[in-house]
């Protein structure tokens, strides 16, 4: 008979045989929406209300035309999504704390694999997203910044990332206009459609004809037509819904030069002015302040960073292209700066601090040696 000392021993082998061949029995299995969370404060969601505008993509590869909300709501302790084919906010569920594991990052981005040309990092930026909601088919991560703030939302469906957008919060639903494009013509502009989802307006310019129509939006078959109707003429124009964009269809428009089949595709740049941030400052020296205001032309990678100086009612302008970064605009002492970080994954962040200057006419930036930058801005060979 055996003795208990070598039934024990047996048993002691086929435990460490079962764990050696099943390793990961018994853990629990880190993924999107399993990760650490906790209540909000009332005080963290009364700073956080408001209505989220989407204002560009950070990332080629998450430019996606089939988000299904045009807006974003925090109220309460809940998140709202915007669908304004049925014209009504959706609840995407409660308001979490979270902190992210670096595996939760890991495991939604595995399989992106991005265009060259871009510092922009977001895994670094996804992993410092604090909060989230859970719908019934996403998860969504944001920053909740507050009114008159820019921040980061990203959707995760299925475990990965599916679209990854900035975004500016507002106080009330006054304006959110979106931009499609159609560059299949061939002529050297494109042809542009804008509309206002809450307004229900639109504008459709054609720079070939230089033909402008401009009126009101409709919404049919579930979302999947859109309609326009000129408010000067009542004439309509109809685009069906595709999933990388409005199919152009049939119109009675007289000269608009619209091409059958021509597909309006969404586009980022639509240029938010002070978006960055707004200050008043003498920088030419007359003994009056200037208005400096730091904007985006919207596009997000490569960032086309617009510079407007007011000081007599006129707007001087100068563009530059930097990479993508946290951008804030500061006084000190009489100067005014333009200052970008960049945040590694899992290095350590870049900062590059670029003074404005304004002499009545010109305006032009210089980096930390005092040396004029012409167009573009780089992180990495001007940080200090």
């Amino acid at each position: 008979m055996m003795s208990s000392k070598i039934r024990f021993l047996l048993l002691l082998l086929i435990l460490v045989l079962f764990l050696c061949i099943f390793p990961s029995c018994g853990k629990i299995k880190l993924v999107p929406g399993t990760e650490p969370a906790s209540e909000v404060s009332e005080t963290q969601l009364r700073q956080m209300e408001g209505y989220y505008e989407s204002v560009a993509f950070y990332h080629p590869e998450f430019q996606r035309p089939d988000i299904a909300y045009a807006a974003f709501w925090i109220n309460g302790n809940h998140f709202w999504g915007f669908r304004p084919e049925l014209n009504e906010w959706e609840d995407l569920g409660a308001i979490e704390e979270v902190s992210m594991p670096e595996e939760i990052t890991e495991m939604v981005f595995q399989d992106i694999q991005y265009s060259e040309g871009y510092l922009l990092d977001p895994p670094s930026m996804f992993q410092r997203l604090p909060y989230r909601a859970i719908s019934a088919n996403a998860i969504y991560y944001f920053d909740g910044n507050g009114i008159d703030k820019t921040g980061s939302l990203a959707c995760v469906v299925e475990g990965r990332i599916v679209w990854f957008i900035q975004t500016i919060c507002h106080k009330d639903l006054t304006d959110n206009r979106h931009r499609y494009i159609c560059n299949e013509t061939g002529d050297p502009l494109p042809q542009s459609l804008d509309f206002d989802i809450y307004q229900r307006t639109y504008s459709l310019y054609i720079p070939s004809t230089n033909f402008l129509s401009e009126g009101s939006i409709a919404y049919e078959d579930n979302g999947l037509k859109l309609v326009l109707t000129d408010a000067q003429t009542g004439s309509r124009c109809y685009f069906s819904y595709t999933g990388d964009g409005y199919l152009f269809e049939k119109t009675d428009f007289t000269g608009s030069g619209l091409k059958a089949d021509s597909l309006f595709t969404y586009s980022a740049w639509f240029f938010t002015k002070d978006l960055y941030g707004v200050v008043e400052c003498d920088l030419d020296g007359d003994g009056y302040p200037e208005k400096i205001m730091l904007g985006d032309l919207g596009f997000a990678g490569i960032l086309g960073l617009d510079l407007s100086i007011d000081g007599k009612g006129e707007d001087a302008y100068q563009i530059y292209t930097a990479k993508r970064g946290d951008i804030e605009l500061v006084e000190e002492d009489g100067h005014v700066y333009g200052v970008i970080t960049y945040h590694p994954f899992r290095k350590e962040d870049i900062t590059s601090k670029f003074e404005i200057h304004y002499d009545g006419e010109r305006v032009w930036i210089t980096d930390g040696n005092g040396v004029e930058i012409m167009d573009e801005i780089d992180l990495e060979d001007q940080a200090e």
